[in-house]
């Protein structure tokens, strides 16, 4: 079931948002967002009632007046309870809701995000009041499961996925995301860059319970979110380069996202602006991300009418990387045993291809595995099984390519990627 080329549209947001007012939301509209992630930052509900008010409406209506669609970020500690003064208030007006960022498997103090069977009152709510708005929650990725539970009690993360895809996103009735933050631009222990070896997992079992999913008839996107942030003891660095934010939307979309959610907009040294009250100059992480997302929606018309089927991962023959070689070995039971058209690939550095699906046949995508700073190029070389011709679509263009026997190589800088529709004359 794929249901997105209907609304023909990624949906990009960021967290920890800009002011709503109308130079900044032009500033974010600019960088390729469509939708505002609009918090109680900037904007808050009425204290003695828990009511809407007429500023809650304003930032609304002007959003949309620029085009931004809006989804509502629920606060006060993702707490179920934040819908109990509200019905139909937003029905019309909200284009998607955040219900919860990352829910834990217990109510842990510090956290504040509860239990994930809590979380059915929002589904309760959303069913009944949440209209056509697309319903949206961001779960804890595999090595965020230790730091909230404790790592005596880390409960298994496939566990964990599966609970609340049971309990709570099989009872949404509208359309609906299974979405992680699993940041992969890291450091290893002795401070060399690197691809977070557990990253590729998380990708692959979001991927593939949203495939299932949607085999039964759920509407689901898969949603990653694309880290411009940076923690130490998590041995998440900050972004240096373009390389960095491209080599994360690639990473997603060739694991069918069709959700990116940034984190975060606002903050110094790490957001596209250093301060969310001045907010007077951009960092150069805006055009970092103004660039990737120009790409993801070029991209995107080709991904939004495609399926993803399945990824396999390749280490190179020139250049290989020891912390990409042993988070391959833990995706090996995810490896499909052939494409349906590639009969063989290779990268002279470490990649990974994923086949999609349409009515209209097979596509593949291309990323270039490897650590964004290192600056590696990838020649990759498919052979493809009676096919004569192919279109390529990279951030430099598309193209329409004659093969001989099948072959085609595709070269690919730091952090990029490129969508292969295999053709015949």
């Amino acid at each position: 079931m794929n249901n997105f080329k209907k609304k023909n549209e990624f949906i990009i947001l960021a967290d920890v948002p800009p002011i709503p007012s109308e130079d900044r939301l032009i500033k974010y509209k600019e960088a390729g967002f469509n939708y505002y992630n609009l918090t109680e930052d900037y904007v808050v509900r009425d204290k003695e009632n828990g009511g809407i008010t007429d500023e809650y409406y304003k930032a609304i209506e002007d959003s949309h007046k620029l085009g931004l669609k809006v989804i509502l970020r629920t606060m006060r500690s993702n707490s179920p309870d934040y819908y109990d003064t509200v019905t139909d208030e937003f029905k019309g007006k909200a284009d998607a809701f955040y219900f919860c960022d990352e829910p834990s498997f217990t109510p842990v103090s510090w956290y504040g995000s509860g239990p994930l069977p809590k979380l059915k009152k929002f589904v309760d709510w959303y069913n009944e009041h949440g209209g056509d708005a697309f319903f949206h929650i961001n779960l804890l990725q595999s090595y965020g499961m230790w730091i909230v539970h404790g790592k005596q009690n880390t409960p298994n993360y496939e566990d964990y996925l599966d609970t609340y895809i049971e309990t709570i996103l099989k009872n949404v009735k509208g359309e609906k995301s299974l979405s992680t933050d699993h940041y992969p631009i890291a450091f290893d222990t002795e401070g060399n860059n690197c691809i977070k070896e557990s990253a590729i997992l998380d990708y692959y079992l979001i991927a593939d319970r949203s495939k299932k999913l949607r085999a039964e008839g759920h509407d689901v996107r898969s949603g990653f979110c694309i880290q411009l942030t940076s923690d130490k003891g998590l041995f998440i660095r900050e972004m240096e380069c373009p390389a960095d934010i491209t080599f994360q939307v690639n990473f997603a979309m060739a694991f069918g996202a069709k959700l990116l959610e940034y984190y975060l907009y606002v903050g110094r040294n790490t957001g596209l602006i250093p301060d969310k009250e001045t907010q007077l100059e951009y960092t150069p992480t805006y055009g970092w991300v103004k660039d990737a997302n120009a790409w993801v929606h070029k991209l995107g018309k080709y991904i939004l009418d495609y399926e993803w089927n399945s990824t396999k991962v390749m280490l190179g023959t020139e250049v290989k990387d020891e912390h990409n070689a042993r988070a391959f070995d833990t995706v090996k039971r995810f490896q499909p045993d052939k494409f349906n058209l590639v009969k063989d690939f290779s990268g002279t550095a470490d990649c990974l291809v994923s086949e999609f699906t349409s009515d209209s046949g097979y596509a593949y995508m291309v990323v270039n595995y490897t650590e964004p700073t290192a600056g590696i190029k990838n020649t990759v070389t498919f052979s493809f099984d009676g096919v004569n011709k192919a279109k390529i679509v990279t951030n430099n263009g598309e193209q329409i390519v004659d093969l001989t026997d099948g072959i085609v190589s595709i070269s690919l800088g730091s952090g990029e990627g490129a969508f292969i529709i295999p053709k015949n004359s």
